[in-house]
């Protein structure tokens, strides 16, 4: 379904559907090479918003953007809000532009509660998804109730906020909300880039859980003011199974960079790796480590940390090699690491 003129309305506007209730659509493709546009809420190159109370599915679905999608809230390059029920494969291609205030995403803007599996985006050279907070190159916002396994996102373009919490995968995990099988890659030329909370995968998780999960950066992911990691800004739950490959940048301009994650707090890692490649980078004003920036009262076990050169004997470093900037008043504790 090709949409090459304007779509456009204050609330609930989508290139095939504003809003769907219930139902069931099949197999839907859709092209956006003109604009799909909402001056309030609401707006999804495919379906504005999906409110299922009994049910529910979109299957084997499809959205190409090449021309531009907006609102203010609850905007994405698929769907815009996503309430309950079921979508299966989606995939999003974005060479256009992704665009709001809050809440914006390549595929979708909120899913809250109801399930998404083997979701993808693919945000080509040119491509940006842009607002002023929560910002994902996939998704903004996972609530609790919600779940999502193996999603993907592949970046040549740029997922960026003025404000805070962006990511290259999913921006911000609510409550108890976890990603599982996820991966990130962000090619050379790839940015995301915020103020605070700015991670490869995602910017923030709750009490949630990170496992089985990788960062692959060649471009850049980085923080003009803190909390930057290739694969979480900052998390007060476990990682496991996890890892990072960095060749690009991660930087902070004041403070907490780390391989895997900027800030950890009351959380655990284990059995998870970072690879720092040459001519890769990690940096910060003020506290930076090879693995974790800064972590506080967490237990960390069976990690590895590769790397080229030593660390410069300070709280910042390129090419940090330093595993972890401690917290000394906090009972942290190691094992296992080399």
């Amino acid at each position: 379904f090709p949409v090459t003129i304007e779509v456009s309305g204050i609330s609930y506007v989508g290139g095939f559907v504003g809003y769907q209730s219930n139902g069931t659509i099949s197999s839907p493709s859709v092209t956006v090479s003109g604009t799909v546009s909402a001056t309030a809420n609401y707006a999804g190159g495919l379906v504005g918003n999906i409110n299922y109370t009994t049910g529910g599915s979109i299957s084997g679905s499809t959205a190409t953007i090449s021309g531009t999608v907006s609102g203010i809230s609850y905007v994405g390059g698929f769907v815009g809000y996503q309430s309950n029920g079921t979508i299966s494969s989606p995939s999003a291609t974005i060479s256009g532009t992704v665009s709001g205030i809050s809440f914006v995403a390549g595929l979708i803007g909120i899913v809250n509660n109801g399930t998404v599996s083997s979701p993808s985006v693919t945000i080509q050279v040119g491509g940006i998804i842009s607002g002023s907070s929560y910002v994902g190159g996939l998704i903004a916002d996972l609530s609790s109730a919600a779940t999502i396994s193996s999603p993907s996102a592949t970046i040549s373009g740029t997922v960026s906020t003025t404000d805070d919490y962006v990511a290259g995968l999913i921006s911000y995990t609510s409550g108890t909300a976890s990603i599982s099988n996820a991966s990130v890659v962000i090619h050379l030329g790839g940015i995301v880039s915020g103020r605070r909370y700015v991670g490869g995968l995602t910017s923030y998780v709750g009490n949630g859980t990170i496992s089985g999960s990788s960062a692959t950066i060649s471009g850049t992911v980085s923080a003009t003011d803190g909390y930057v990691g290739s694969l979480v800004g900052y998390t007060s739950g476990p990682i496991s199974g996890s890892t990072a490959t960095i060749s690009g940048t991660i930087s902070a301009t004041n403070y907490y960079a780390g391989g895997l994650a900027g800030y950890q707090e009351n959380g655990t890692i284990s059995d998870s790796s970072v690879t720092l490649q040459t001519g890769g980078t990690i940096s910060a004003g003020d506290t930076a480590g090879g693995l974790v920036g800064y972590t506080s009262g967490s237990t960390n076990s069976n990690y590895h940390s590769y790397h080229y050169s030593s660390y410069n004997n300070n709280k910042s470093t390129t090419k940090g090699t330093r595993l972890f900037y401690f917290n000394s008043k906090n009972n942290n504790s190691t094992s296992n690491s080399y």
